[in-house]
This record gives structure tokens, sequence and C-alpha cells, in this order.
């Protein structure tokens, strides 16, 4: 955003023959490519949060359901919690 206001700024300040390739043409690249960047950050935060709730929706369907703070053992002698809750049992002494 900022490189497509400082071309702005330069294409206002030179001969307008020149403004037009020189400094409009690249800063509306500019503006392209931060438009491009924003919406890829979105659809990248959207995806992680779809992945998040399909988990969850799965482990729903599953019987797993897994609160804040809560800790259940799965077959085979997985567990599945949240981090900070096993970092404090570790350090405890109760896992």
């Amino acid at each position: 955003m900022r490189a497509h206001k400082d071309l702005m700024d330069l294409g206002f300040n030179i001969e307008p023959k020149h403004a037009g390739a020189n400094a409009f043409t690249p800063g509306l690249k500019a503006l392209e490519l931060a438009l491009k960047a924003s919406q890829s950050k979105s659809k990248a935060k959207m995806d992680r949060i779809r992945a998040v709730m399909d988990q969850q929706s799965h482990q729903r369907e599953m019987g797993q359901n897994v609160e804040d703070g809560e800790i259940i053992e799965g077959g085979g002698g997985s567990i599945t919690a949240n981090r900070n809750d096993l970092m404090a049992k570790i350090r405890n002494g109760e896992i």
C-alpha cells in the first residue's frame, strides 16, 4: 500500500506524458499485489479455521468431546489434551 501511495505521489509530480508508464502502471501493479496478498492471508486463515472445525466435528462424531483442560486417553495409549494442561501435569509429576 505504501509503494502504491509513493508511486501515485511520483506520478502527480512528473510530466503527464511520463506518468502513465513510469508511475501509474507500476502503482496499479503494486496495489494488485497488496490485494492478492491480503486475500491470500484471509484464505489461509479461513482454511485453518475450517480444518479446526472439521477436526472438532470428527472428534464429536467419534465420541471424543475434548474440552479445555480435559484429558482423554484414546485407544493405543494415545492422549488428547490441551498442551498447557499437559505441561502443568508433567511439572506436577502426575504424568
